[in-house]
């Protein structure tokens, strides 16, 4: 994150994200990923409690600076108030502003696109309904479609609308950034052909902007309602819906990426970090959005809700799958572990490797022992044992669900070799197995019928996306995409703590 400190408007608000915890009367804030604690004084915490409570930032820039911390430590979500300074611009409008509205953030929509005729018309019939806006002209749309190669070509019949054709199919990514050297416009929306976004949901979108830390906003990208099996499946475990909860974007993040199935960014960041990678057929977006966060901050908001068409057969969702797996090895060439496919304590290793050998009551002394090892790194927190107790067992629980999530995905072949060539740990390599895919059981819907159904074509699912992340890490040569990334136990950070007790005066 960019250290400088924004000053805010009048009106800002700080929201606990829903995983905080606050402990010893509000002093000690427990939460964020990756997982931090912070440490406040008195005054501080007394602060934080108002912000909680429903008051304002202010303008003294001590609290500005503790409520920046809490942001970027995904503790707590701030909350920009719309059009501080004036009147809200429809973004896709190119007319000059009002007088005394405020500055005005113009927007271009990009809709890379082959033959989706009927896809695209769909996206662009929601993009023709206005925005709400205030003491504003009529909007004129700015409007990018990239025809990628189609046989015929793409022709609208629409003035708002330009079309930029390609003679042969790119990609999106290629397509998205020859669209992207001809745009002037503050902003820009990627939007996929077929996505259902109104003009309303980009103005929610943009007016995070306002929030010179934010470089990017996401919607929660859902697959449309459809009554087939397959889509009906992919509705509840589509690989672009990154769920209901609101979080910063990044790696070791709750929401490590987003997709450009809808995305929102500004377009002097996009150019700073030189646009979408021609290199990259797959993960293209994921690319880019990795490279945005480390410019500023990119935010997942799934109050914004679109939709984006199924795939509606098993073989159309298992080749998705694969494509999407396959980008893993280019990925992990361009930014490492980032792309591991399990986050995982050595300690977590320790005690899952006991298991798996057959040696509980060692991998339960492990487990205790690494809770003892904890406790004096968080010494100043009252009821310290207890704390530690917590955090151990929360983090071998997560890193436990994480080691069976790349189990039944990139180390399915692992296992199955590990199984043929040590005979005694095919019973327990089988067990691991049912363990991982009964997942899907647990947090899936809880009707027999669609609750099997998700079992069934999430096997398939999985082993899709293995064969992709296999297919790329072969293709790349290195097995960076299938190697655990290994993180340590939290620590208070003491050097970090000054200065947050500097800061409110302490």
């Amino acid at each position: 994150m960019t250290p400088a400190l924004r000053s805010m408007p009048p009106g800002c608000r700080v929201e606990p994200a829903v995983d905080l915890r606050t402990v010893a009367a509000g002093r000690i804030l427990i939460g964020g990923a990756p997982l931090t604690i912070l440490r406040l004084s008195d005054a501080g915490a007394a602060v934080v409690r108002a912000w909680f409570g429903g008051g304002t930032v202010g303008d003294d820039p001590k609290h500005e600076l503790l409520a920046r911390r809490l942001v970027r430590n995904g503790m707590a979500h701030l909350r920009w108030p719309a059009h501080a300074n004036g009147a809200a611009p429809d973004p896709l409008d190119d007319t000059p502003a009002v007088t005394g509205a405020g500055p005005q953030r113009t927007m271009t929509v990009v809709i890379p696109v082959k033959d989706d005729r009927s896809g695209l018309q769909h996206t662009l019939d929601h993009l023709s309904v206005a925005a709400p806006t205030s003491e504003q002209p009529e909007a004129t749309a700015r409007i990018v479609v990239v025809d990628d190669g189609s046989d015929p070509p793409i022709e609208i019949d629409d003035p708002d609308v330009s079309v930029r054709r390609r003679r042969s199919a790119g990609g999106p990514g290629t397509a998205r950034q020859e669209a992207l050297a001809t745009i002037e416009t503050d902003a820009v929306a990627f939007v996929d052909a077929g996505v259902e976004v109104s003009r309303a949901d980009l103005q929610r979108l943009v007016d995070l902007l306002d929030d010179p830390d934010v470089v990017a906003v996401a919607p929660r990208v859902r697959s449309a309602p459809v009554d087939q099996l397959v889509g009906r499946y992919d509705r509840r475990r589509s690989p672009l819906d990154l769920g209901p909860v609101e979080s910063l974007v990044g790696p070791g993040r709750a929401v490590p990426y987003v997709p450009t199935a809808c995305l929102v960014a500004r377009r002097a960041a996009i150019a700073e970090v030189g646009g979408f990678d021609p290199g990259l057929r797959y993960g293209e977006d994921v690319d880019l959005v990795w490279r945005l966060a480390e410019h500023g901050s990119i935010r997942y908001l799934p109050d914004v809700e679109v939709s984006h068409p199924p795939r509606r057969t098993l073989p159309a969702m298992l080749a998705q799958r694969l494509s999407y797996g396959s980008a893993a090895g280019p990925l992990a060439e361009r930014h490492g572990t980032a792309v591991s496919p399990c986050r995982i304590s050595p300690w977590t290793v320790v005690v899952l490797a006991l298991a798996l050998a057959g040696r509980p009551v060692s991998a339960l002394a492990t487990a205790i022992g690494t809770g003892l090892a904890l406790r004096p790194k968080i010494e100043p927190l009252p009821d310290a044992t207890v704390e530690a107790v917590l955090l151990t067992a929360r983090g071998h629980w997560y890193g436990g669900l994480s080691a069976l999530t790349a189990l039944a995905r990139a180390w399915s072949p692992i296992a199955v070799a590990t199984a043929v060539v040590v005979p005694r740990l095919r019973r327990r390599i089988a067990i691991a197995f049912v363990a991982a895919f009964a997942r899907r059981l647990l947090d899936g819907p809880r009707r027999p019928g669609p609750a099997l159904v998700d079992l069934g074509l999430g096997v398939a699912d999985d082993l899709s996306y293995s064969a992709g992340v296999w297919h790329g890490a072969v293709t790349c040569r290195s097995a960076t995409a299938l190697a655990p990334d290994l993180v340590s136990w939290p620590t208070p950070g003491e050097g970090a703590l000054a200065r947050l007790r500097a800061a409110i005066g302490r």
